[in-house]
């Protein structure tokens, strides 16, 4: 079994009233490009906890497509228990896929009646994209993606909620989409149905408690701050990230981080060697080239996306900062 070939020594159990029965099934979809590195965290994250309480709380399917074995994106192929079962009486369906995969017309259909019949989903790695174009995703939680995706998700599906957060967990719903999400995301259903204890313990036998707090720590925000631990820039930096369209100028950006201009614009020099102005400025053009290179907007709409009020300016903008104009880049 592949719980088997994943674990490792035998665990001392902890003295604890031992759990008789299986408190959660995993069916575990996986298509192309998988993270194996997200896969085996979550198995063996609860192969552990399974191990202390000396029985299956946790048990789990691996299944493919057509019941074939599937690369990973690191090149390994994993060999899987079948293919796609019966989505009736499904408990709880992990879907780890590629960014850039997208599932197939009988994938979506047996997603969307396992849904019917009451299953609930998790994403990890790129699947929150697929899962989102197939409309298998709730409005009402937010979901983890990729940040090389997250500009576009907001622009293709404006009425659901994404977040670069590495992962999100959720009565009966989680994302996941950092490097190690699928250990949080092991921990966190260890945490809500066998208690904070088993959690710790299992989290310890990963070698994981520090990581795991820098984890759940993260916050959504550009990947540039978690190098930075002043809260002033990082709230000036969270408010350019949420006001890209409206393109506001410096003076307000100190006026929400409660500081004077010359403070911010000192701020900014001291950390990341920029301007305000010019930071801004490149945050923008990134969302821009994000946008460009993730969706089908035309480059005026980009340009109004990412605060330019004119198409010249933005091509001008655009060309010094990446070295080639806009429509080419649409075009490669």
């Amino acid at each position: 079994m592949l719980h088997q070939s994943l674990s490792s020594d035998q665990r001392a159990p902890v003295a604890r009233t031992r759990v008789t029965n299986c408190l959660r099934h995993y069916t575990i979809f996986l298509g192309p490009d998988f993270s194996l590195l997200n896969l085996s965290g979550f198995i063996q994250g609860l192969k552990i906890a399974n191990d202390f309480m000396q029985n299956e709380c946790f048990r789990w399917t691996i299944v493919s497509e057509h019941g074939n074995a599937v690369e990973s994106s690191c090149g390994l192929t994993m060999p899987v228990g079948s293919d796609l079962p019966v989505p009736q009486g499904l408990d709880y369906i992990v879907v780890n896929m590629g960014l850039d995969q997208q599932l197939s017309p009988k994938a979506k259909a047996w997603l969307h009646s396992a849904a019917r019949h009451g299953s609930s989903f998790g994403a990890l790695d790129g699947a929150v994209v697929a899962l989102a174009k197939s409309g298998c995703l709730t409005c009402e939680v937010p979901w983890s993606v990729h940040w090389h995706a997250f500009e576009a998700m907001r622009e293709q599906f404006p009425e659901m909620t994404f977040s670069r957060r590495s992962f999100h967990h959720d009565t009966r719903v989680f994302s996941g989409a950092g490097a190690t999400a699928g250990i949080d995301l092991a921990l966190c259903e260890i945490q809500e149905l066998l208690g904070d204890d088993i959690a710790r313990k299992s989290a310890d036998e990963l070698n994981y408690s520090a990581q795991h707090r820098l984890q759940s720590m993260s916050g959504d925000m550009h990947p540039i701050l978690s190098q930075i631990d002043n809260e002033k820039l990082r709230i000036a930096v969270a408010e350019m990230e949420r006001t890209i369209e409206e393109a506001p100028p410096t003076e307000y950006f100190a006026q929400v981080a409660q500081i004077s201009v010359r403070q911010l614009e000192r701020l900014f020099k001291e950390h990341l060697e920029l301007s305000p102005k010019r930071f801004f400025l490149n945050l923008r053009l990134e969302h821009a080239r994000d946008l460009l290179l993730s969706t089908n907007l035309n480059v005026l709409d980009v340009a109004i996306c990412s605060g330019f009020g004119s198409k010249t300016n933005f091509s001008k903008k655009f060309r010094e900062r990446f070295g080639i104009s806009a429509m080419k880049l649409r075009s490669s």
